[in-house]
């Protein structure tokens, strides 16, 4: 259970995207803004406690802590790396076609919308998230 809600993409998704809400209330000076950075401290230190009680509980089915490689890149085997290649691949085509259009957005409307390009940004990192996610999980329905 542990180990399924740290690699969903929700708790992928808490910390850049209150970054960004922290951003924009500290710009608009927004009251209480400043507790978001101590929730994202609180998040970090539960995930840090969650995987030393996962690790602790299956020894043989082990998280990191710290790790470059991105917890929704597990590639245990061939067929998940099949599913792994296609995701990453739907991702790829969906930048290529999300970035000029975002930037074409925020050439319209980057005078018009206060903090568009924070806004762009924030749902550029949700999309690609979803997209990645959505056809990881066929490997786990199908199972």
């Amino acid at each position: 259970m542990i180990k399924k809600v740290m690699e969903s993409p929700l708790a992928i998704m808490v910390i850049p995207l209150s970054l960004g809400a922290a951003y924009i209330g500290v710009q608009e000076r927004w009251p209480y803004v400043m507790i978001i950075p101590f929730i994202n401290v609180l998040i970090v230190l539960l995930s840090i406690i969650l995987v030393t009680i996962h690790n602790k509980r299956f020894p043989k089915d082990t998280m990191r802590l710290w790790t470059l490689i991105p917890y929704e890149l597990r590639e245990e085997d061939e067929g998940m790396q099949y599913y792994t290649y296609r995701a990453t691949r739907k991702v790829y085509i969906f930048f290529a076609l999300a970035l000029p259009f975002s930037l074409l957005l925020y050439v319209i409307f980057g005078n018009l919308i206060k903090y568009s390009d924070v806004i762009l940004l924030c749902l550029l990192y949700t999309a690609q998230l979803l997209i990645f996610w959505l056809e990881i999980r066929k490997a786990y329905v199908e199972d």
